[in-house]
């Protein structure tokens, strides 16, 4: 007789136990306690309450929810392509800020938008360093490597500039409609 005899198999459940550890970090930043709480005693919520309790946790007040749309739209447009979702939703989640709207905020730079925010972003930088204007003129004829990198340059600075802007006005323009949504 095999008395003793383990039934654990090292690779698969070891695999099985990092997935569902994984999977309940992630769900215990993304997932509303009150969903996570509910989800626990196998009561299901439906689809529109669910969304409601995603959007409306820590946005109750209308500094934190001013503060979610600002992080989102700084994040949007600031130059860290490739990892504005995840260091805006980091973010979020440190200051305790909605990460739903924090993420629809920071997708801003939708394609339709990106040819906008880029130029606006050179033309901020442009005037920045010269105090001129940022003429239409950018034909590659006349484009050299020392001039692409001078623009990179002002196009950097720029971005950084018009997504602190455009996240002050953001901010500002979502405080004062929550409070006055919430004295009415």
């Amino acid at each position: 007789s095999q008395v003793g005899r383990s039934h654990f198999r090292p690779v698969r459940d070891l695999a099985h136990i990092t997935i569902m550890n994984i999977g309940l970090v992630l769900q215990s930043w993304f997932v509303p306690r009150s969903l996570r709480v509910a989800w626990s005693f196998g009561r299901k919520k439906s689809l529109r309450i669910t969304i409601a309790e995603i959007f409306s946790e820590n946005a109750h007040e209308p500094g934190r929810l001013a503060g979610a749309v600002g992080l989102g739209l700084f994040f949007g447009i600031a130059p860290l392509w490739g990892l504005q979702t995840v260091t805006a939703l980091a973010l979020a989640h440190f200051l305790r800020l909605n990460k739903a709207i924090t993420l629809l905020a920071s997708n801003i730079s939708i394609p339709p938008m990106m040819p906008l925010i880029l130029y606006a972003a050179l033309a901020l930088g442009h005037w920045m360093f010269t105090g001129e204007a940022l003429g239409f003129d950018l034909s590659p004829a006349q484009m050299t490597r020392a001039r692409a990198l001078e623009y990179l340059g002002q196009w950097l600075a720029g971005s950084v500039a018009l997504a602190t802007l455009v996240a002050g006005l953001g901010i500002i323009i979502t405080y004062s409609v929550a409070r006055l949504v919430r004295e009415k």
